[in-house]
């Protein structure tokens, strides 16, 4: 749909449906296309829904798991979740990043308020998603600064350590540091002592990033031992120097003069983008992806014969070609499927062949 409008926060862009598609990627046009169902089957016009007008009038024709997931995204706003314990092809572990486990203390609304706060949110999480992966189509960034009203520029300093010394002996002496807190053995975050005050009135405009501790107290960077070298990572030139002062004299001679890496917050996302694109999966060749859809829907059609189809009267089939009506209805079910995966416009799935289920069912002979 050339010239196509979307949003993006308060403003709106005339952006070409397939110069968008483009520039986020073909890995990325599934989840796109995903964001914008699931946000509008959670919404609300004029006090109706799609996911409850859709069950209402085509509900019969779906199965329960289905009818299930349909009504989960009803009810279940956007958020923004970490994923972890990968088992590929099985099955992940999230951690909602936004609602976590209980409400949180500092907010005084409920679950529910805080549910509705997320879906009016939806659009914003998907446009910041957006703009970050459609690369050009990207605004300019806005003035950012740290908590002491720094710009933004990172410093990695990484200190060579001497013949000799070992990773013990720097540990040692960062224990006789009370602004470094360890994370593990090998990691270390630098905190402001509160008793400094080195913070300035941000810049108009400008947006403070900022990271804190679960007690409130800033990071102002990270401290970490990998081999022979220790490396410094803080987000600003006045803290680049500030950590020079702390802690070159603080190593003496347990440590080389530093090598130091700057980067831009711009430099920093074309990397990140870089590694994304990288990392993403190579193009799978066609008739591999035919065998993997074939087994799939193997897979799913073995398990609906077990299942109550509302086509069949939420019997299964199984169940319902013991009846000569149930044999007539599995059979116009099975042809509905068959001109249904025909006509998908996917053609792994359009070459898919029910044969063995007529088989399966015993109505092979009223296949025509």
């Amino acid at each position: 749909m050339p010239g196509r409008t979307f949003r993006t926060g308060s403003r709106r862009a005339r952006v070409d449906i397939d110069e968008l598609l483009d520039s986020v990627g073909p890995h990325w046009e599934g989840p796109l296309w995903g964001c914008a169902f699931e946000d509008l089957i959670g919404r609300e016009f004029g006090g109706e829904n799609f996911a409850d007008d859709y069950l209402k009038r085509r509900g019969w024709n779906e199965k329960a798991s289905v009818k299930a997931y349909i009504k989960a995204l009803r009810q279940t706003p956007m958020s923004l979740y970490e994923v972890s314990d990968i088992v590929p092809g099985k099955s992940m572990r999230l951690r909602d990043l936004l609602q976590g486990g209980e409400p949180d203390p500092d907010f005084d609304f409920d679950v529910t308020d805080r549910a509705v706060l997320l879906r009016h949110s939806a659009p914003l999480i998907t446009s910041t998603w957006l703009l970050d992966a459609a690369g050009a189509m990207r605004p300019a960034l806005p003035d950012l600064v740290n908590s002491d009203g720094d710009d933004i520029l990172f410093h990695r300093l990484v200190f060579p350590l001497p013949k000799g010394v070992t990773q013990k002996q720097i540990a040692a002496r960062f224990q006789t540091l009370p602004t470094l807190s360890p994370a593990c053995a090998k990691f270390w975050n630098w905190l402001e002592d509160k008793r400094v005050k080195s913070r300035r009135p941000a810049q108009p405009g400008a947006q403070v990033l900022a990271s804190t501790m679960d007690d409130g107290s800033t990071i102002l960077g990270n401290a970490e031992l990998a081999g022979r070298f220790l490396t410094i990572e803080v987000n600003s030139a006045e803290r680049a120097q500030r950590a020079r002062d702390l802690f070159i004299p603080l190593l003496g001679d347990l440590v080389q003069a530093p090598l130091t890496e700057i980067r831009t917050v711009a430099q920093m996302m074309v990397e990140q983008r870089q590694e994304r694109d990288e990392t993403a999966e190579p193009e799978i060749p066609a008739t591999e992806m035919q065998r993997i859809v074939r087994d799939m829907m193997d897979r799913q059609y073995r398990q609906v014969l077990d299942e109550p189809v509302p086509a069949l009267g939420d019997k299964t089939p199984r169940q319902a070609v013991r009846t000569k009506a149930g044999r007539a209805q599995v059979v116009e079910w099975l042809k509905y499927l068959e001109n249904g995966t025909g006509k998908s416009g996917n053609e792994q799935m359009a070459g898919y062949s029910f044969a063995w289920m007529w088989k399966e069912l015993g109505v092979a002979d009223l296949r025509q």
